[in-house]
């Protein structure tokens, strides 16, 4: 994968050095370690939810090659390449590690980022530390000489760390925030599966990344258990649960939002608090 990423980063400044004459001096970087999995802080430049959360107030993501990845900061304006990243596409994705996007330029930028091409480059690498802990790496490339590009190319960078900032907030030391509290998510299949015809592939190898990412939940130390009802598809009585640490609703629920199996609308969730009255942990292994 290290290889890929290369490749994909040396394509990414050689595209571009046509049009930068000192490419180390005109590329915007940012850095930031987050405690959580590679998955998880994927999902939050991936997931149309997660980010209008810490980036853009409306996101329409389709992450794939050629996919959409439009941001948008004025979503109300009529005109829907003042503030956003209208018409940019995903040029090169390999989840959970590493994705390549176009980028344009804000209202006051557009004039002349917007015109040309290529347009400027976001990359974004997630670099797994720890289990629950990933370095999130953004390099922004393309940007062109003249004092129009100059004063972009401040406010992208100021704009940039402050989103970073933001999306750090999100995921702030557990010890620094109190103690956690437990929550149990409740899964109940959606009435178009409940049927074995519908289990193609693709649903089963969905399937198959939601039990990977719950998981991955338990080896960040926020997934208690999880299991399910042992009866039939159509049954009424067929549900799932998990009991997660969280430090209050929101992080919960935001944690249970980017279940694959939730997002590919195979199942449907809600999340409750949870108090475990009585405890025998010592029998869990009888």
């Amino acid at each position: 994968m290290k290889k890929l990423v290369f490749a994909l980063l040396a394509w990414s400044t050689l595209a571009h050095a046509q049009v930068a004459t000192q490419v180390r001096d005109r590329i915007i970087t940012q850095s930031v370690t987050l405690n959580c999995s590679q998955e998880v802080a994927f999902s939050y430049f991936s997931d149309n939810q997660l980010l209008r959360q810490w980036l853009a107030p409306k996101a329409d993501v389709v992450m794939k090659p050629g996919g959409k990845y439009e941001l948008f900061w004025s979503p109300e304006d009529a005109d829907k390449n003042n503030n956003s990243t209208y018409g940019c596409k995903v040029l090169a994705v390999d989840a959970p590690n590493y994705f390549n996007i176009e980028w344009r330029g804000n209202k006051d930028h557009k004039s002349f980022m917007n015109n040309v091409r290529p347009l400027t480059n976001v990359s974004v690498i997630f670099t797994p530390i720890a289990s629950n802990q990933t370095k999130v790496s953004l390099l922004h490339t393309g940007w062109r000489e003249g004092k129009n590009w100059d004063g972009a190319f401040t406010f992208f960078e100021k704009a940039w760390a402050n989103a970073f900032k933001e999306l750090e907030s999100k995921f702030k030391d557990e010890a620094s925030t109190g103690s956690l509290k437990l929550f149990c998510y409740y899964l109940k299949l959606n009435d178009a599966y409940k049927n074995p015809t519908s289990w193609t592939e693709e649903v089963q190898q969905t399937l198959q990344r939601h039990a990977i990412w719950m998981d991955n939940l338990g080896k960040e130390g926020k997934l208690i258990f999880a299991g399910r009802t042992l009866v039939g598809l159509e049954d009424e009585n067929l549900f799932g649960i998990a009991v997660v640490k969280a430090i209050d609703f929101e992080e919960a629920t935001k944690m249970m939002s980017v279940d694959p199996a939730v997002v590919a609308g195979i199942q449907r969730s809600q999340v409750f608090p949870y108090s475990m009255a009585i405890r025998h942990p010592e029998n869990l292994d009888r």
